[in-house]
């Protein structure tokens, strides 16, 4: 969380109807999350990158909402999901948790 910015590994949720996200951090990190989905993303079966995609937010978290900060996202279509940080100021440590379920 000391870069500008962090972007998460990329995460196939085409399965999973609900999720939940949380993240957890230590120090004193400023900034925000953007929990985003990609329609357009694609990777081979390698984990290799064929297509960058495009990113919609679909909601954003702030580290001055609290430690750790969670949220339930009902209803997910899209494919592709990762969360990305953007800092203000401040540094710190990050771990993110997502699960996700079939309904």
């Amino acid at each position: 969380m000391s870069q500008s910015s962090v972007t998460s590994s990329v995460t196939n949720i085409i399965t999973a109807d609900n999720l939940n996200q949380q993240l957890q951090w230590s120090g004193s990190p400023v900034g925000t999350f953007a929990l985003q989905v990609s329609g357009d993303y694609e990777q081979d079966m390698f984990g290799n990158v064929q297509n960058a995609g495009t990113w919609v937010t679909l909601t954003t978290l702030t580290t001055a909402g609290g430690n750790p900060a969670g949220i339930d996202l009902q209803g997910m279509g899209a494919p592709w999901y990762r969360v990305v940080y953007t800092k203000t100021s401040g540094s710190g440590t990050l771990q993110g948790f997502l699960t996700g379920k079939m309904l």
